[in-house]
């Protein structure tokens, strides 16, 4: 299923929906009596992410009421329809199946191939209805495009986007400041995660948020601004712009943090990066390709970037530069599977590196001990103020 919802790009991106409602649970809101501060405070998961969570848990009852909510609040979500089919079928309730997986096409559903591959909807793949929807695909993307053309992917020069966040006194002390980079998530974007600079708090610490490269797919359909690491069109493995994609963002992430060391008076050398979702995967990678750059990092429900980069030669550079490493993931996250982290923990641990897993109860999200946890890291490690051995690195 999606979880093949977890199995294709499309369904790891969370809707921009549910990423409001992630943002505001988890960013807080301004108190003030405590000076502007901000106080982290969390809302239940939205029901989109309780159905995924129901649907891991083999609760396909629950998992089904769930969704069938969620689509009555937002019919537009054709990840959730892909799903709540997924869910008909694995019941045998066949012909609500096809229906659900018709309305996910009709939303916006893109992928004609994964349908024909997930065993989820074996009930309903040799049904006529299931074959004209995947039909229906096809046209709708042909009557958009030139006949018989090749895509092929090139180096392009361009300027991308960045954020700042300076701490409160910037303009009256003459310090430098550490740099913590902020990697925002799939579908997400600088602003939406540029949020969490004030929830860390901005005392003492300049904040970089860099924008990933391409739109999101899911941004015509949420009428909403979100953008991802790789092209929205599909990039077959053999072609080089497959390989050339992350490395581009990575290198766009370095160039961020140039930009900042040039601009303002940030400390020079190595820097912190926090990251979330994609984020977290990339937080995984710029240390793991630049480990000269990079004193310590923070990995929240990352997506795995594969042994192309999570391998023991990248880790042992890693290592031998003394980049510390802090990964968190929810248990019950049905964004992106909790094995992820624990794939990259197995290597980090294979090759000697410093660094702290923590398997949390949660889900995608910035609730329960997540937030306090990132907090500690921020104040104790960015911050330099590590006084607790609860907090450091094991």
């Amino acid at each position: 299923m999606n979880s093949d919802s977890m199995r294709t790009h499309t369904a790891l991106s969370v809707s921009l929906v549910v990423m409001v409602l992630a943002m505001h649970a988890s960013f807080g809101t301004a108190n003030a009596q405590s000076g502007g501060t901000y106080t982290p405070h969390t809302l239940a998961p939205s029901l989109r992410d309780q159905a995924g969570a129901a649907t891991q848990k083999g609760d396909l009852a629950t998992a089904r009421a769930q969704y069938e909510r969620w689509l009555e609040a937002d019919p537009r979500d054709y990840s959730s329809w892909y799903n709540l089919a997924c869910v008909y079928s694995l019941t045998g309730e066949t012909a609500l199946a096809l229906d659900a997986f018709e309305r996910s096409v009709d939303a916006g559903w893109r992928d004609a191939d994964h349908p024909t591959r997930d065993t989820d909807l074996d009930a309903i793949r040799f049904d006529p209805r299931f074959s004209a929807a995947l039909g229906r695909i096809g046209r709708r993307a042909a009557a958009r495009e030139p006949k018989g053309y090749v895509r092929h992917h090139a180096e392009m020069r361009s300027r991308g986007t960045y954020i700042v966040m300076l701490p409160p006194d910037y303009e009256t002390s003459t310090r430098q400041y550490p740099i913590c980079v902020i990697l925002h998530g799939s579908g997400s974007s600088e602003l939406a995660h540029g949020r969490l600079a004030d929830t860390m708090g901005r005392e003492g610490v300049i904040y970089v948020a860099p924008r990933a490269p391409y739109v999101h797919p899911d941004v015509v359909a949420s009428g909403s601004m979100g953008w991802d690491s790789r092209p929205p069109e599909r990039i077959d493995t053999s072609n080089p712009g497959y390989a050339a994609a992350p490395i581009d963002y990575v290198d766009w992430i370095l160039t961020c943090v140039d930009d900042v060391q040039r601009r303002y008076r940030a400390l020079p050398g190595k820097v912190f990066v926090y990251g979330h979702s994609q984020g977290g995967a990339y937080a995984n990678m710029v240390a793991l390709t630049h480990p000269e750059r990079v004193a310590a990092y923070y990995s929240q429900a990352a997506s795995y970037p594969g042994p192309r980069f999570v391998n023991l030669e990248n880790a042992r550079a890693m290592k031998a530069e003394g980049v510390r490493v802090w990964l968190i993931h929810g248990t019950e996250d049905p964004v992106v599977p909790p094995n992820n982290t624990i794939m990259i923990d197995s290597v980090l641990t294979a090759a000697g590196v410093e660094h702290r897993l923590r398997m949390v109860p949660g889900d995608h999200g910035f609730g329960g001990a997540i937030m306090p946890d990132i907090l500690a890291w921020v104040d104790a490690v960015v911050r330099g103020k590590e006084t607790s051995v609860a907090t450091e690195p094991k």
